[in-house]
């Protein structure tokens, strides 16, 4: 019994320790600061991340989670979003700036002509090929290919305005001189021979009806019963038509529209891409219908333009000589001169062969 009592007296005294412990532990706690509570920071309280675009306006970051919210106008004010003050402010979100940008761009897919003014006038304006035109002589051309058409040869086809060697025949023949218009070398030497190619379509007087009759082919080197177009591509086999044609055809406009459909699209089946020019004489009249015709064929089937007629406005005498149809001849063809500018044929060469290249450039793809 006294060991039990001397037990227990022992265990007591533990207590007593232990609880004498717990009141100064406690005590002294309550008398210090309480410690700081951290702040939970929400994600639609967070400041939102920004990237810069390439115009270098700053574009918020959607974070998961958070609300986009209204999105104010590029010139407005930024507008403060109420936070929370947390103890521990959150680490800003590092921004870019438009330095830290990539500064190279893509390459162009194909090559892109740059406009060049001639007279005050662009060239966008006279050559015309928008990207349904340059599908469809792409087209053209693929079937001309399977056909055998020869891709360095071109034909024309017209009055005695391209029947003459006065007409792109220096570029074969020379000599000339491109002055500025150098970058045209590689197209030269590309259809060389075809330039002082004046063949069995270009007559002087023909119109677009005499196109398709036998009487007007040559006996020498046409077949029997075979009309000068279809002389001209058994001869030549080109993957082009130069067509300049109204001249002639001031009696019958109903007619001409006629006519210079049929030629386009017999052209179009057998795989020769037909280019339309326009003229710089008013032949059939003030009113111009004849070059307007040309402009509706050649929107109406997505064919190239050689709109030489905006060019010819820009000319003395529109570039014509005294009988008003003719064109003013250009014998130098050295593009250094003043001479070339004032010229008719000396911007009607010029301008053909800046035709021929944008062709070339697109078929060549």
């Amino acid at each position: 019994m006294a060991c039990i009592d001397e037990l227990m007296s022992g265990r007591a005294k533990h207590w007593t320790l232990f609880i004498g412990l717990l009141l100064v532990v406690s005590a002294g706690c309550t008398s210090r600061t309480p410690l700081p509570t951290r702040a939970v920071l929400v994600p639609s309280l967070l400041p939102a991340p920004t990237t810069t675009t390439s115009g270098g306006k700053a574009t918020p970051i959607i974070l998961a989670g958070q609300s986009s919210g209204a999105t104010p106008p590029n010139d407005a004010k930024t507008t403060s979003v109420p936070t929370a003050s947390p103890t521990i402010p959150p680490t800003p979100v590092p921004t870019m700036t438009a330095t830290s940008l990539p500064t190279d761009t893509p390459e162009p897919a194909g090559p892109t002509p740059t406009p060049i003014i001639i007279n005050g006038v662009s060239t966008e304006d006279v050559i015309i090929m928008d990207d349904e035109t340059i599908d469809h002589i792409r087209e053209i051309f693929a079937l001309g290919q399977e056909l055998g058409r020869d891709p360095n040869a071109f034909s024309r086809v017209g009055a005695s305005i391209v029947a003459t060697h006065h007409f792109l025949g220096r570029w074969d023949t020379g000599p000339y001189d491109l002055g500025p218009y150098t970058h045209l070398q590689p197209v030269i030497d590309h259809y060389q021979g075809s330039y002082s190619h004046v063949g069995n379509a270009a007559i002087q007087g023909l119109t677009a009806l005499a196109v398709f009759s036998p009487t007007w082919a040559s006996e020498e080197d046409c077949l029997p019963n075979e009309n000068v177009i279809d002389c001209e591509f058994r001869l030549h086999n080109p993957s082009i038509l130069l067509i300049a044609l109204g001249t002639n055809d001031k009696w019958d406009t109903v007619g001409f529209d006629k006519n210079l459909r049929r030629l386009v699209e017999h052209a179009i089946a057998q795989g020769i891409i037909p280019v339309l020019a326009t003229k710089a004489d008013r032949f059939e009249g003030e009113d111009n219908r004849n070059n307007e015709i040309i402009r509706q064929i050649a929107a109406d089937y997505h064919l190239p333009l050689l709109d030489f007629d905006l060019i010819a406005a820009t000319l003395p005498g529109r570039g014509m000589g005294d009988d008003d149809v003719h064109l003013t001849i250009f014998d130098y063809y050295d593009y250094n001169m003043d001479l070339a500018f004032v010229s008719g044929y000396g911007l009607y060469n010029l301008t053909a062969l800046m035709m021929l290249d944008q062709i070339w450039q697109q078929v060549s793809q």
